[in-house]
């Protein structure tokens, strides 16, 4: 390893000179002990001088912060694309884009595999994907008493190996007080879901939902986080659409929930390029 890709990255050569590639590294603290090499060994950066966590107060260490943070960015958006795919083909696609999205947020980060198109010159049409009932078969709560907390989340997407596209909801009016047996209330259904599909594809709708227990103030209040074991997963599934299915409605029965659906090939307003 020297220091031959520029002032602060290494690379990776053989003996013969040959590069191999170019190494992201973090930087060697104060305080590092988890490395059994010794200080006096190692030739790489020190954490300032990287100034990855801090653009600190001069001029060269923000520079090399943004630019630290922008590789970051970009290798985080990367192995965010890593992970659907590999969801994808151990069919877990639909759990990780239903209860992974937050609210309102791009699942598409631009400038890698799984960001953003446009289709062109290639034939579209709308499909659009209606959740008409939601009954609730678990309700997550532990106990023998009381409601559980149940929040739906939804996705329309296309294949999790060549992921472009993608709408994801969640109920209207935030969660609500339901037992087994009991429905959803037809008011807060998730917000029907139209994705542009190309001729003679498939699109992939997933249902899931949690029974949430975060207090409206929690910071991760509207989104499933499991943490201090406050959140439980309700455990819907994913289903395979044609994107020349016939329009019609259809039921499925999941572990934890029961869904009725509605295909359609076109919906009011909606248009594809």
């Amino acid at each position: 390893m020297r220091n031959g890709a520029g002032k602060f990255q290494s690379i990776l050569v053989q003996p013969n000179g040959k590069l191999i590639g170019r190494l992201l590294e973090t930087g060697r603290g104060g305080s590092d002990h988890e490395c059994s090499i010794p200080f006096r060994n190692y030739d790489g950066f020190t954490h300032d001088q990287l100034a990855k966590d801090d653009p600190g107060s001069t001029t060269e260490s923000r520079l090399k912060h943004r630019k630290a943070r922008a590789l970051a960015e970009l290798q985080t958006g990367y192995e965010w694309c890593r992970l659907v795919s590999e969801a994808g083909k151990a069919d877990r696609d639909g759990m990780l884009l239903a209860m992974w999205v937050r609210p309102g947020a791009s699942p598409h980060p631009p400038n890698t595999p799984c960001g953003p198109v446009r289709d062109v010159g290639v034939r579209t049409h709308p499909v659009t994907i209606t959740v008409e009932s939601v009954q609730i078969i678990n309700d997550g709560d532990p106990g023998a008493d009381g409601s559980g907390e149940i929040q739906p989340a939804t996705a329309l997407y296309d294949d999790p190996q060549n992921f472009r596209k993608s709408v994801h909801r969640q109920n209207r009016l935030g969660r609500m007080s339901l037992n087994p047996g009991d429905f959803v209330p037809k008011a807060q259904l998730p917000q029907p879901m139209t994705i542009c599909a190309r001729h003679n594809s498939q699109v992939n709708f997933a249902l899931h939902a949690w029974d949430n227990d975060d207090h409206p103030w929690d910071k991760y209040a509207t989104v499933y986080d499991d943490f201090d074991d406050d959140d439980e997963m309700l455990t819907g599934g994913r289903i395979k659409v044609h994107s020349e299915q016939s329009p019609g409605s259809n039921l499925v029965t999941w572990q934890d929930l029961r869904v009725k659906y509605r295909v359609s090939q076109q919906s009011a307003g909606a248009t594809c390029n």
